[in-house]
């Protein structure tokens, strides 16, 4: 059975109460207070993590770990005695416990469900939240493939940026990936830069801004004689048969070596990767037996 806490001296942590979505503020005092110097650096953590939780409920949470932690995206599953044994979190004792417990009933997975169940523009097979083999998130590979190209830190959040990637039609999801390469080159004109987090990437429609870009130093059409003429010319047919656009955008610097087998050297395996799932067709049709090579 689930219990009911409140966080001490909730009222000192509030700002501009009566938000939607409420926010919470920290004193740098907090650092010097007796629980938060004795407590271990998980439990420092937790304790923000409780007050961000607890902003919907005028300062209570309950005591249900699970929760807290698919909640708050941690990875294992948080221990809440400390912050109980040191007074942060109080219990709440008779009628005002019941009525929040009560209100608090619904299934833990609830929003998550609800989240899930949302009507995705693209409604195609990998609309599903990520698959769990062997413990391990197993993610749709178009969606792979978008995060091993996209300049990722630890800070950014998988799980945010596929549900963003899950609401692009097929056309935007191509587009996504169309723009790394030149938001990867933007990227490291400043080594200070800090890439926006990709889920911003995704649902604020940045790449749109880098194709455009992109398609403003493209070649006008008729005027594509220097793209044939790379790999020594044996890149002509290709570039008539994808267009210059395609080809500038995944294969303009790319080496060619006739073989056999024939490979191609891209500089990225994220492009390798969908260069084989969406060029081999032609490839193979005009260099016969080909390989990607990263």
């Amino acid at each position: 059975m689930n219990h009911a806490y409140r966080i001490r001296n909730w009222q000192k942590y509030q700002h501009y109460k009566e938000r939607n979505p409420p926010w919470i503020k920290l004193h740098v005092e907090l650092l010097a207070s007796e629980e938060w110097v004795l407590l271990a650096d998980a439990s420092k953590l937790l304790a923000i993590v409780c007050m961000m939780i607890a902003a919907k409920d005028h300062g209570c949470i309950t005591d249900n770990a699970d929760f807290i932690r698919r909640v708050a995206y941690l990875e294992a599953t948080p221990d809440l005695k400390p912050l109980i044994a040191c007074g942060f979190l109080e219990p709440i004792a008779g009628a005002c416990a019941e009525k929040f417990l009560q209100a608090d009933a619904r299934p833990e997975k609830e929003s998550e469900t609800e989240k899930e169940t949302e009507t995705d523009s693209s409604a195609d097979a990998d609309a599903s939240p990520p698959a769990l083999r062997s413990g391990k998130k197993i993610y749709p590979e178009d969606f792979e493939a978008f995060w091993q190209g996209y300049p990722v830190d630890p800070l950014m959040s998988k799980s945010k940026a596929l549900e963003k990637w899950r609401r692009l039609t097929a056309e935007d999801r191509a587009a996504a990936m169309r723009a790394l390469p030149a938001f990867r080159v933007h990227c490291s004109k400043d080594p200070t830069y800090r890439p926006v987090h990709a889920e911003r990437f995704l649902s604020q429609r940045r790449f749109d801004g880098f194709n455009a870009h992109q398609d403003k130093q493209k070649p006008a059409a008729g005027d594509d004689a220097g793209l044939k003429a790379e790999w020594g010319g044996r890149a002509a047919p290709l570039v008539d048969a994808i267009g210059a656009a395609k080809f500038q955008a995944w294969f303009s610097g790319s080496r060619f070596e006739a073989g056999p087998p024939a490979a191609i050297l891209v500089e990225k395996p994220f492009a390798a990767e969908w260069i084989a799932r969406h060029f081999m067709s032609d490839l193979r049709r005009l260099f016969g037996d080909v390989e990607i090579k990263s």
